[in-house]
């Protein structure tokens, strides 16, 4: 197998194969129904990850983002990077502020859409905690630790942005 950067022709070939699938039998798993995409908060973004073990066996692993029909777990597909416990205890902890404020805002209170987004900013802060991966000598890493902060992500797109059309690119 060659070391891409962009997706293999295999990789896309499963891709389609899986997106073929669920389209012609209406099933994501066995007791997974295509139609919950299409709800309220329903889609998802699917993702397929080709490997070679050491003997060279070809493996895919399959993930999926955020919830599926309501839960992070799925046979047949990988787990998420973080406890799924700890995720919804910070959900909790969060969402009905972060909601109400929504609303309160969606009512005519825009004064307050400084205050959410910074409740959103703590919130994702610790949700990027959350995420663990291991490097290949073994350290243990967070999201948060990897990742700039949102705040100067932001500032970076807007100053390259702002460069962009400065010289018209």
């Amino acid at each position: 197998m060659e070391n891409e950067i962009l997706p293999s022709a295999d990789a896309k070939q499963i891709a389609r194969a899986f997106y073929d699938e669920i389209h012609k039998t209406g099933f994501i798993t066995q007791d997974i129904p295509t139609s919950i995409l299409y709800e309220e908060n329903g889609g998802s973004m699917f993702g397929f990850l080709l490997c070679e073990t050491k003997t060279g066996e070809r493996v895919c692993l399959k993930a999926f983002s955020g919830k599926l029909n309501g839960s992070f777990m799925h046979k047949d597909f990988v787990p998420p990077c973080f406890s799924n416990t700890k995720f919804l205890e910070l959900e909790e902890e969060y969402s009905p502020t972060l909601h109400l404020l929504t609303d309160r805002i969606n009512e005519g209170e825009v004064e307050l859409k400084e205050e959410r987004t910074n409740l959103m900013l703590e919130c994702l802060e610790k949700t990027k905690e959350l995420y663990t991966f291991y490097s290949i000598d073994g350290k243990k890493h967070t999201l948060r630790s990897l990742a700039m902060p949102y705040r100067y992500w932001r500032l970076c797109n807007y100053q390259a942005l702002k460069l962009s059309f400065q010289k018209r690119l």
